[in-house]
């Protein structure tokens, strides 16, 4: 692998980790998972990485994005665990997280067939699992988890922001290419939320009542 090429999967692991990482500090915050979030990431990402080196390391001319290497890292870290372990558990969830915003929001990712075939293998972990789990006291978190908002990537959660204000507020309305004046608004503040696990629908609501556009950038 050339200099510039490991480089870039270095890259490409680490913004996949910080994926991983946010879902496992949610499972964290609410008492689900009792490693270190950052390190736990970290090792799943070069786990499944050292699986399928060709695949993640671009030989075949395309690159996975970072949510499906994130899917495909969770998907192989619940073999880690013992089976009822909470740790283990965390991460069917993360994993279930995902899958969730994919369904949800899949439209909004740039895919590739790759992605797809990644995230096939994904899904095909997390049924059996769910399965596993339907007579377990976790099966109706499973069973809600695709209604779920946990877990969204930022992009994500900033776009189900952007949508609501904009049903709220008019003044606030999406474009057809999706902007709004949000987009030059200051996100730290929202970034905090999301990182925080704050209802993204909730926030813009109460945002958006208050919005008043004679008052913008004052």
């Amino acid at each position: 692998m050339g200099l510039f090429s490991g480089i870039k999967s270095t890259y490409k692991k680490s913004e996949a980790a910080v994926v991983v990482q946010n879902l496992l500090e949610h499972q964290a915050r609410v008492g689900l998972f009792d490693l270190d979030p950052a390190k736990a990431a970290n090792k799943f990402i070069e786990l499944v990485w050292e699986s399928k080196p060709d695949i993640f390391d671009g030989k075949f001319g395309q690159r996975p994005h970072k949510i499906a290497v994130a899917a495909s890292a969770l998907a192989n870290a619940t073999q880690v665990f013992d089976s009822g372990d909470l740790n283990g558990n965390a991460v069917v969830m993360s994993l279930g997280n995902i899958l969730s915003e994919l369904e949800k929001n899949g439209r909004l990712y740039p895919l590739n067939s790759l992605d797809h075939q990644l995230l096939e293998g994904a899904v095909a972990v997390f049924s059996e699992i769910a399965q596993e789990f339907e007579d377990s006291p976790l099966s109706n978190e499973i069973d809600e988890l695709l209604g779920s908002e946990v877990g969204l990537t930022w992009e994500a959660w900033l776009t189900k922001f952007k949508e609501e204000a904009g049903v709220i507020n008019p003044q606030l309305k999406t474009d057809d290419k999706g902007s709004s004046l949000i987009d030059f608004m200051e996100h730290e503040p929202l970034q905090r939320a999301h990182r925080d696990g704050v209802d993204p629908k909730s926030l813009a609501a109460d945002f958006a009542a208050q919005f008043d556009i004679t008052t913008f950038g004052q």
